[in-house]
């Protein structure tokens, strides 16, 4: 276990982000950097904290190169032994019969696909803690998510409380800030948002934080 999983397991144990006998982490990979940092230190420390391990991967619809992500997030899940359940949305659809930006409609209905594949893997039976109820939902963030996520508030207008980054956990979900780690993985990441040399663009505005400090 290298220094940054050392650090990520320490703030998982500290947050209680899991339950104490493990359970279920539904992790949201898009194929980009800062996802696949995330996938690949949860796979590292599934065995060691006693949880069970899927991915998801949202295909919104709207970038002519996503199906390579696709591919890539089957293939680097497969690589892990980690399964693997793919979406398809229409967002650009959903934005316009919402009266929503596409960001916004993109987020919410990847949320709506993590809660409902969280719904459906605990309709399979306990997890390993003995709870149906136990699947948590990973996704990583970055600095300027946070630094977003801030200003956003700012401009919808918000009490002295919601003047704040994200929160280390939120319900179901908790968040990674992958700064720095998937900066370096981006350039060696043969993968098509690698390629493009830029992180995740999945703005949650709020929904979760980090799970390692700087």
């Amino acid at each position: 276990m290298n220094e940054f999983e050392k650090r990520i397991r320490s703030r998982i144990s500290d947050l209680e982000m899991l339950p104490s006998r493990g359970g279920r982490v539904l992790a949201g990979v898009s194929g980009g950097a800062d996802s696949v940092c995330l996938l690949l230190v949860l796979a590292a420390l599934r065995e060691d904290l006693d949880f069970d391990l899927r991915a998801i991967h949202i295909h919104h619809g709207l970038r002519e190169r996503a199906g390579e992500d696709l591919i890539f997030t089957q293939d680097l899940c497969a690589g892990l032994q980690v399964p693997c359940r793919i979406r398809y949305v229409d967002a650009a659809a959903y934005a316009a019969g919402h009266g929503l930006g596409v960001e916004e409609a993109c987020r919410i209905l990847r949320y709506q696909c993590f809660e409902q594949a969280c719904l459906e893997w605990e309709a399979e039976g306990p997890g390993p803690d003995g709870q149906n109820g136990s699947c948590r939902i990973a996704v990583a963030h970055h600095m300027e998510d946070q630094a977003e996520t801030v200003l956003f508030h700012i401009c919808r207008g918000s009490s002295i409380a919601g003047l704040r980054g994200m929160l280390p956990h939120l319900q179901r979900q908790f968040h990674s800030r992958a700064a720095g780690h998937a900066a370096r993985i981006r350039q060696a990441d043969p993968s098509p948002a690698g390629r493009d040399q830029r992180p995740d663009r999945d703005i949650s505005a709020g929904k979760g934080t980090d799970m390692a400090d700087r």
